[in-house]
C-alpha cells in the first residue's frame, strides 16, 4: 500500500515538475519577445532622430507605431505578471508534491525494513501453493464431490458400469 502511494505521489510530483518547466517556457518566450519589443522601439526612435527629412513625412505613421508598441509592450508586462505569479503557485505545488513524495518514499522504506516478509511475492493458488500431497490410505480422487461433505461420504465411482 505504501508502494502504490508513493507511486502516484512520484506521479504528481512529475506532473508539477512539467508544469514549471512550461511555464518556464512560456515566460522565455514573453521575455524574447517583449526584448524584440524594446528593439524596434529604440529602432524607430533611432531612425526619427537621424533623419529629419523622414520625420516630416512619416511622422504620423512613426506615432502610431509607437503607440501600437507601446500597448502591446504593456500587454506582454501584464502576461508576464501573470505568468511569474502562475509560476510561484506551481513551483509551490511542485515543492509540496515533492515533500509529499520524500514522506511517502520514507514509510515505505520504514514499512519494507520493519517487516520483510510483506515485501516477498507470494504464490497465487493457481500455481499450486495450496495443493498438498493425500494422506496415504485415502483416495479422495476416487469420491464424487458434492458440497462441503460429499467427497468424504460419497461412494466410490468406478469404471465398471453405474452406480446404482
Amino acid at each position: 500500500m505504501t508502494a502504490a502511494r508513493m507511486q502516484k505521489a512520484q506521479r504528481l510530483h512529475d506532473v508539477q515538475k512539467s508544469l514549471q518547466r512550461l511555464e518556464e517556457e512560456r515566460i522565455a518566450v514573453l521575455q524574447s519577445r517583449q526584448a524584440e519589443l524594446a528593439s524596434l522601439q529604440e529602432e524607430i526612435v533611432g531612425s526619427l532622430n537621424a533623419d529629419e527629412r523622414i520625420q516630416d513625412l512619416l511622422v504620423p505613421v512613426i506615432v502610431r507605431r509607437l503607440k501600437s508598441l507601446s500597448a502591446e509592450s504593456t500587454r506582454l508586462a501584464a502576461e508576464l505578471e501573470r505568468r511569474y505569479h502562475a509560476l510561484r503557485m506551481i513551483a509551490s505545488r511542485t515543492k509540496c508534491a515533492e515533500r509529499l513524495s520524500q514522506t511517502y518514499e520514507q514509510q515505505h522504506a520504514r514499512a519494507c525494513a520493519e517487516n520483510p516478509a510483506k515485501t516477498t511475492a507470494r504464490n497465487p493458488s493457481y500455481l499450486g501453493s495450496y495443493a498438498h500431497p493425500s494422506p496415504s490410505g485415502s483416495c479422495f480422487r476416487e469420491r464424487a464431490s458434492c458440497g462441503l461433505t460429499g467427497g468424504l461420504s460419497g461412494r466410490a465411482i468406478s469404471g465398471d458400469g453405474p452406480v446404482p
